[in-house]
């Protein structure tokens, strides 16, 4: 069982190119874990999609989007 204390913490680094998502590294281990992503406001969608899918390349066995505010404007993902 895992205590607040104890629970690993990963960051993943992310630029913007004019409106395209570029995901640089991922700080942390996620493989062979459960990983939660969240954000405060999705709005297309790209940010979280584009790291939901570094974490499973590098080996990730579920990954759990959540977010504060989801918008979902234009061609949202």
């Amino acid at each position: 069982i895992y205590t607040r204390k104890s629970i690993p913490i990963g960051m993943i680094d992310k630029s913007r190119l004019d409106h395209d998502i570029v995901t640089h590294h991922l700080f942390g281990d996620v493989r062979g874990r459960i990983v939660i992503l969240y954000d405060d406001m999705i709005s297309t969608g790209s940010t979280i999609f584009h790291a939901a899918r570094l974490c499973k390349k590098e080996g990730a066995n579920q990954v759990i989007a959540v977010a504060t505010h989801g918008l979902f404007c234009g061609e949202a993902n």
